[in-house]
């Protein structure tokens, strides 16, 4: 019986483990030098010039939008700017926590009340019990589909091993014909 090949966060490896929290934050790091993202027009390209398309432009080729355009009291690029800002605070609190340098008053001038944030911490603390942190805001590219993205949060299971992706949702959708988190929160 030959070993199967398999691939996780494109490390290939040979036997029924999957690849340790370091070969995995090594990859994602090696990812991080290999694409560069500018913000600002939501792009990636490599570092040998390949232009990669977002997975959020990839979603509206292919017709997949959840934003809720009924929203007409704010400008969709208003919301839009404002969920970005908000998501890449949340993202900051999950971080401190994990990281053990969080201070609920921190957040106060990104718009994230101090009740939100604590909020926040439990739901990241409460994470912690059952998963370990690997990393957030984490650049992840296929050349072969010209593809990039940034996950918002890796954790391993503590108990089975496996690797989970986490993705916050921080600009209203819909989900089922009805918006959900109408005010982006």
């Amino acid at each position: 019986m030959g070993n199967k090949t398999n691939e996780l966060f494109g490390i290939r490896y040979q036997s029924e483990e999957t690849p340790s929290v370091d070969e995995v934050r090594l990859t994602f790091k090696k990812m991080a030098n290999e694409v560069i993202f500018n913000e600002g027009p939501h792009t990636f390209t490599t570092t040998n010039g390949i232009k990669l398309v977002s997975v959020s432009n990839r979603k509206k080729e292919y017709g997949y939008n959840t934003y809720d355009d009924s929203l007409e009291d704010r400008d969709q690029k208003t919301i839009s700017q404002q969920a970005r800002d908000r998501g890449t605070t949340i993202h900051g609190i999950f971080e401190d926590v994990f990281k053990g340098r969080f201070q609920s008053n921190k957040y106060l001038n990104d718009g994230i009340s101090e009740e939100a944030a604590v909020s926040i911490k439990f739901i990241a603390e409460n994470l912690m019990f059952q998963y370990e942190f690997v990393v957030s805001e984490a650049i992840i590219y296929d050349e072969s589909i010209a593809t990039a993205g940034i996950i918002d949060l890796v954790m391993r299971d503590r108990t089975t091993g496996e690797y989970v992706i986490f993705d916050f949702k921080t600009k209203p959708i819909k989900i089922n014909g009805g918006t959900v988190n109408k005010k982006g929160r």
